[in-house]
């Protein structure tokens, strides 16, 4: 083992030791929920009574968190779905200024064209015939 590996190895150790008790109880979590325990006196009917009321406790829990863990799935899949719409209002726009730029240097090449033929024609254009018809038109 390296001098560099053992030094980390020491501190991760000093750190761990140095920690606080971990609580793995259930009233950690819910304090006031009394814990599952046998009391003195206690019968089979009432520890079976009390095991029935940590379960629904438990199936309680579960819908709570079920319903949260639904709530934070809509509200992402809700935040997709906007994301997506902006992404593809966006590019929808980009294309058509694109679309509309492209558009208007088509129709200036057009009519710059125009204007050579019908002021400046070259011997091609007049044996051609496109001059003529620049004229015409």
């Amino acid at each position: 083992m390296s001098r560099h590996n053992l030094g980390r190895l020491c501190v991760a150790g000093l750190l761990m030791l140095s920690s606080g008790t971990a609580r793995a109880q259930f009233d950690a979590f819910y304090p006031g929920y009394p814990q599952s325990v046998v009391y003195p006196g206690s019968t089979p009917q009432g520890d079976w009574a009390r095991g029935r009321g940590f379960a629904a406790f438990g199936m309680g829990l579960y819908n709570l968190n079920t319903a949260a863990a639904n709530s934070i799935q809509a509200d992402t899949w809700m935040r997709l779905n906007q994301y997506i719409y902006q992404s593809v209002w966006e590019q929808t726009r980009l294309h058509r200024s694109r679309m509309a730029w492209e558009n208007q240097r088509r129709i200036q090449a057009r009519e710059q064209r125009y204007q050579q033929l019908v002021d400046r024609p070259e011997p091609a254009d007049i044996y051609r015939g496109d001059s003529l018809n620049a004229l015409f038109w």
